[in-house]
């Protein structure tokens, strides 16, 4: 049975190759649309995060001062989306940053996307 990851990533600023996740959530449902799995966590990151990003997300450098860094949730988010098809709007922005930061542990994540 297929699993879909609905992915959503919210990041220091608009640039993937260069920003830093603070924020991941997804949720896992069956083809059947009934639910699998769940994951939600903010993520300290090494930038501060831009103006335009608070106003847009309201997450502030201060909600991410005591969350953990990817690396201490990395293997966490990988174990619940493997085998999943990661769906998301602007899917090439999150899987790419995604893949960065999971690259940065020396893990491929090669899920296959749908973009909303």
């Amino acid at each position: 049975m297929k699993r879909f990851a609905y992915l959503d990533i919210e990041a220091t600023h608009t640039n993937w190759h260069d920003a830093d996740i603070i924020e991941i959530a997804f949720i896992i449902k069956n083809e059947k649309g009934e639910d699998l799995d769940f994951f939600h966590s903010l993520v300290r990151p090494q930038k501060s995060i831009e103006h335009q990003i608070t106003e847009l997300t309201g997450i502030t450098d201060k909600m991410v001062e005591q969350a953990p860094e990817f690396h201490q949730i990395a293997d966490k988010v990988f174990d619940k989306l493997k085998d999943s098809i990661i769906v998301a709007h602007k899917a090439e922005f999150d899987m790419s940053l995604l893949q960065k930061k999971f690259q940065e542990l020396s893990i491929v994540l090669s899920n296959k996307t749908q973009c909303t």
